[in-house]
């Protein structure tokens, strides 16, 4: 096990497990609703955290600190940036080293600076395939500095064995282009081992002596399983149970109801008239004959031919 790793998340989620969600869930965020002009909520409302290691020149650690949430300044781990790349994300999460700390950088230590979220892996999860996508862009084109390096990660960790990494998944942004967003992903599967265990989504950057490693980030997607699709409720209905009666007397109603609509209309009274040039006469057509009989010379209706053989 990295040896850096270990004891950084060790104390990192010491100091933060009590913030974590209770159990995992979605998140989706394009950072578009944080407020720049507001010192750290910008970005710690969106529930990320900064927590820094600092490593002597050779790799060996000598302490970390933190938790601490992200003022949105240059000097401390993250803040809010808009308008970079190709085509323009809008507004962004920019991570990079913990500036501010003047000392350890002038002293030519190295300072590995986290920006994550966290969240309880619990017994419902256990199965399941989590995954992370988001898109990345480097803050300038200048060249990378010897040494520096950036990644996303997924991390678990154990608190019962002094929040010890059980997993740990980096993709390495290091490489990233400077005006065209790249996207990348990657996917977790939740073992069941991991009861109690805690999640860490977010950003690293490493890197000694001041030396660049800016990083954005923006379209993070936390993404489980999707649901179940919905199912039919079985029904059933008791015509011989308590009420059967009035159940029937209803449904006897709403038939007889169905069936005086479907009834065939009566002939309706109607006036005729023989068509221009014949002698004018009118007759009343009824759907019963004339009281005394059919007029003589009128045809009988086909339509009341029909009613008198029914």
């Amino acid at each position: 096990m990295n040896l850096s790793r270990s004891l950084l998340t060790t104390a990192a989620f010491a100091a933060l497990g009590s913030v974590a969600s209770a159990q995992l869930q979605v998140r989706s965020i394009d950072f578009e609703s944080a407020d720049p002009a507001s010192p750290g909520p910008g970005v710690s409302d969106l529930g990320f955290g900064n927590f820094v290691t600092v490593f002597d020149p050779s790799g060996g650690y000598l302490f970390g600190y933190g938790v601490f949430p992200p003022n949105n300044t240059e000097g401390e781990c993250a803040l809010l940036v808009s308008g970079l790349g190709t085509p323009s994300n809008g507004q962004s999460l920019q991570t990079n080293s913990n500036y501010n700390n003047t000392t350890e950088h002038g002293n030519g230590n190295i300072l590995e600076t986290n920006t994550f979220f966290e969240q309880n892996i619990t017994a419902d999860s256990f199965g399941d395939t989590w995954t992370l996508d988001f898109d990345y862009l480097k803050a300038n084109c200048d060249a990378n500095p010897a040494g520096t390096t950036t990644a996303a990660f997924i991390k678990v960790l154990d608190p019962a064995s002094g929040f010890a990494t059980v997993y740990y998944d980096p993709i390495d942004t290091t490489g990233a282009d400077c005006v065209n967003w790249t996207s990348a992903s990657t996917s977790v599967t939740i073992d069941s081992a991991w009861g109690g265990h805690i999640l860490q989504v977010g950003f690293t950057n490493r890197c000694s002596n001041n030396d660049d490693s800016r990083r954005v980030y923006d379209n993070i997607e936390w993404q489980g399983p999707p649901p179940p699709p919905p199912t039919m409720n079985e029904y059933a209905q008791d015509f011989d149970g308590p009420g059967h009666h009035q159940r029937r007397r209803a449904l006897k109603r709403g038939l007889d109801h169905l069936r005086q609509r479907l009834r065939p209309r009566r002939w309706l009274p109607l006036r005729l008239r023989h068509l221009p040039g014949a002698e004018p006469r009118d007759r009343l057509l009824r759907h019963h004959r004339h009281p005394a009989g059919r007029r003589p010379g009128l045809p009988e209706p086909r339509g009341l031919q029909r009613l008198q053989q029914r």
